[in-house]
């Protein structure tokens, strides 16, 4: 269960990073960053990817144990994500 969530978690956290608009917090945020809007459509890909590799290794090859990092970084990803938020 625990898994489960950290792979719904990626895969929030990857589509959270598609609605446009100059009020939306990722549009402005990546306008900050200076490396333009792509950068954004890129994380939010690879995010919801990592969420996707994440529920394969668990529910179709059975291999709980090869999601120790990734989980390790959506964690780390959940944590500077709640530190930041307004």
């Amino acid at each position: 269960m625990l898994r489960a969530g950290i792979a719904l978690a990626f895969a929030l956290f990857g589509l959270e990073k598609f609605p446009s608009g100059a009020d939306a917090h990722w549009v402005r945020f990546f306008d900050q960053v200076g490396v333009g809007q792509w950068f954004r459509y890129f994380t939010g890909i690879l995010a919801t990817t990592m969420a996707v590799a994440s529920a394969i290794h668990i529910s179709v090859i059975r291999q709980p144990a090869n999601e120790i990092i990734t989980g390790g970084r959506c964690l780390g990803l959940a944590a500077f994500w709640w530190s930041r938020r307004s």
